[in-house]
């Protein structure tokens, strides 16, 4: 079986996202925010994800919010997919909320960010292409703010299907997570027990030269 190179990959998820319309939208409006944070809430609900008595507004946000950044792909204007970014703020980055990790080396908090809350509807059928599109934009958003690491907290099959894009995920080493930790983790109780994400670190420069922009 002929292996393809990763370039022509990458153009066929491309050109996958042009022939089926297909768009990827930085979201900057308060309507925006709120319709992408409902999105992300209903997909979450639907997986039992989420413990519903947490969300009174029927919205998903946190104190992390102020910090980030949102993406959504749009299929003839309806929501098919989402994800954040956050940068390094006051408050840290919400995997340590989480986790109780130990970075095996030294990196500046500046060039850090974490990507979270990617989802995408599972009743639509390009969900690789949508999953790259995503992604994509958050790189091109770390390249220009000088981000050389991305945090994210994940389940081990995700993990899997994202290593067709050439991202290398380096596991980050765990201590017990602490009361205020396991505390954190209540409202969101379906998702780890459904999952067992765990915490990880990916090197931009390591794919910097995959992606075409």
């Amino acid at each position: 079986m002929i292996k393809l190179p990763f370039s022509f990959y990458i153009f066929l998820i491309n050109y996958s996202l042009f022939r089926n319309g297909i768009k990827i939208k930085k979201i900057i409006s308060e309507n925006e925010l709120r319709e992408i944070q409902r999105f992300i809430f209903d997909i979450y609900k639907t997986e039992g994800y989420i413990d519903q008595d947490f969300f009174s507004e029927q919205v998903l946000k946190d104190e992390f919010d102020k910090y980030s950044i949102y993406f959504s792909a749009f299929v003839h204007k309806k929501v098919v997919g989402a994800v954040r970014i956050i940068f390094h703020s006051p408050i840290g980055l919400q995997l340590e909320k989480f986790f109780n990790i130990s970075c095996p080396f030294h990196i500046e908090r500046e060039k850090i960010a974490e990507i979270s809350r990617l989802c995408v509807n599972k009743d639509y059928p390009r969900k690789s292409s949508i999953t790259f599109g995503l992604l994509k934009e958050c790189f091109k958003e770390s390249m220009k703010r000088g981000i050389e690491y991305w945090y994210t907290v994940t389940s081990f099959n995700l993990v899997s299907k994202l290593k067709k894009f050439n991202i290398q995920f380096l596991k980050l080493p765990c201590k017990e997570p602490t009361p205020v930790q396991i505390k954190a983790r209540e409202p969101h109780k379906g998702f780890f027990e459904k999952n067992s994400p765990e915490p990880y670190l990916i090197s931009l420069n390591q794919i910097k030269k995959e992606f075409r922009l």
